[in-house]
């Protein structure tokens, strides 16, 4: 590549980057008022073994974070609210929020649940426009959601930049990103402090001499071409402001659930179906939700010792829970797992597709689309009454399949 082949030059004020600021803890404390201002953790149960998922800056005071063990966490701050993590309720405020950045004139991307960026038109990349586009976003989150549910903003020439100046002033921080700063910007930042750049990539540059940031963004394009192939080229142009990361638009190929059986035990044949037919129906309703129909299905049986039992078939389209319950219940029935003992259940749907493909004989695309209607029916429901308003006998003990949120999904 020369100089004749680069992408269109970057420009200031191209890419507006939002970051929820300690999302799920600030959400708990908007929605209730007695864990204002205290140090809250978001936690999917409350055993000291488990792990934190969220907590809020007067907990982060004490050095509790994602990842920390409660136990852990308590020993730090004994006066440490603890709280269930409220999947359905977050995923309400996320959409709210996309709601409020995608009724603005820019082009919108989400990252995760609580990231976006926001791609800036040519004729509003001045100051003043960002300046009073962060106001009508922050005024609407402020209003729609309430005053707990802050975020800082970073504004930049490509969306890594403004990534990394979202990060730089938490919480509720506004920064900007100039292309005359970037080596300022860069001065005294660790390789690891970088998106993108984890330790194996580090030491890969450290080895080459590569001291800091600052130093990588100094290196030629044939330099860090031979340092790292096509990477480097691209982290060459990251560097000075170039855009390479706009998301192409994709195609979700699967979708799946998985859940640890507590105690790592051997389950009876009973227990077995209860724990399949509820990731089932979890699947299912997402399935649904995305307007997609499954072509194939598979489940996964973790066992001790880090071994594991797979099974897949391939199927006519899946969406209603009656089928894709009864696909998952063929499958477990491939698998030997008489007095196994049992860490883990994952239940996938893959071959996805908007359009159903019918199979034959005609009778059986009947039944599918009564089952899909029923379906259909309950997930109605569900929205206006709660997911445990109506249950299929085989999910009662869907409460085995806590509903969750993957890192970096929805």
């Amino acid at each position: 590549m020369n100089e004749s082949q680069l992408p269109r030059p970057p420009q200031d004020y191209a890419v507006m980057y939002v970051d929820m600021n300690a999302f799920f803890a600030s959400v708990e404390q908007q929605e209730h008022v007695e864990l204002r201002g205290r140090p809250v953790a978001v936690a999917p149960c409350t055993a000291d073994s488990c792990c934190i998922v969220a907590a809020s800056y007067e907990a982060r005071a004490y050095g509790i974070g994602v990842g920390t063990r409660i136990g852990q966490a308590r020993q730090r701050c004994p006066g440490l609210v603890v709280v269930g993590d409220s999947p359905a309720l977050y995923r309400h405020y996320h959409e709210v929020i996309m709601a409020i950045l995608q009724s603005t004139y820019c082009r919108v991307g989400v990252k995760s649940i609580d990231e976006a960026y926001l791609i800036v038109p040519s004729y509003a990349r001045a100051e003043a426009d960002i300046l009073a586009l962060i106001e009508v976003i922050t005024s609407r989150i402020r209003t729609d959601l309430g005053e707990y549910i802050k975020c800082s903003i970073g504004v930049g020439p490509n969306i890594w930049l403004a990534k990394m100046a979202a990060g730089r002033n938490k919480p509720n921080g506004r920064t900007f990103v100039h292309l005359d700063a970037l080596s300022s910007f860069y001065k005294g930042l660790p390789l690891v402090q970088c998106t993108g750049i984890g330790r194996r990539l580090a030491r890969r540059l450290y080895d080459v001499g590569v001291s800091d940031t600052a130093d990588l963004a100094s290196r030629s394009l044939a330099t860090m071409r031979s340092y790292l192939g096509v990477v480097g080229e691209k982290w060459y142009l990251r560097l000075r402001g170039y855009e390479v990361d706009i998301d192409a638009p994709r195609c979700r190929k699967s979708i799946s659930h998985q859940v640890t059986v507590v105690g790592k035990r051997s389950l009876s044949a009973t227990e077995r179906r209860r724990y399949t037919a509820a990731l089932a129906h979890r699947l299912s309703a997402r399935l649904r939700g995305y307007g997609l129909y499954a072509g194939g299905i598979g489940l996964f049986v973790a066992l001790t010792g880090f071994k594991g039992v797979h099974t897949h078939m391939i199927s006519r389209s899946l969406t209603g829970d009656g089928e894709v319950t009864q696909a998952a219940l063929g499958l477990l029935e491939r698998l030997d797992l008489d007095g196994r003992q049992i860490r883990l259940f994952a239940l996938y749907l893959d071959g996805l597709a908007s359009v159903c493909q019918l199979s034959l004989p005609l009778c059986a695309s009947a039944e599918a689309a009564r089952d899909q209607s029923l379906s259909l029916a309950i997930d109605t429901i569900h929205r206006q009454f709660g997911p445990r308003s109506v249950l299929w006998a085989s999910g009662l003990k869907a409460e085995l399949v806590p509903d969750r949120i993957g890192f970096g999904n929805l």
